[in-house]
């Protein structure tokens, strides 16, 4: 399984809550996966967590959400795509 271009295919965020869309290639074609993080500055660094409190779970969810329907749009597309063009 790898992916096919390195990096998200799409990225959504709310502030500093951030969901990536990747494709990934496998044996049996092609899938969508999505992850998400929380960025936070601790000092001078930047750091990033999968851990949500409060309002951030209310927009990591609705930032999942967007996500499923991008990689279903995504499918429908690449199924589209696979389809035979018919003959006229």
């Amino acid at each position: 399984m790898s992916n096919t271009s390195g990096g998200p295919i799409a990225t959504l965020k709310d502030h500093y809550i951030k969901a990536a869309i990747w494709k990934n290639e496998s044996d049996k074609g092609a899938f969508y996966s999505a992850t998400i993080e929380r960025t936070y500055k601790q000092g001078d660094e930047y750091k990033s967590s999968q851990s949500f409190s409060g309002r951030d779970v209310l927009a990591a969810g609705q930032l999942l959400l967007r996500a499923y329907e991008q990689i279903l749009e995504q499918e429908q597309a690449d199924f589209a795509a696979s389809q035979p063009k018919p003959e006229c």
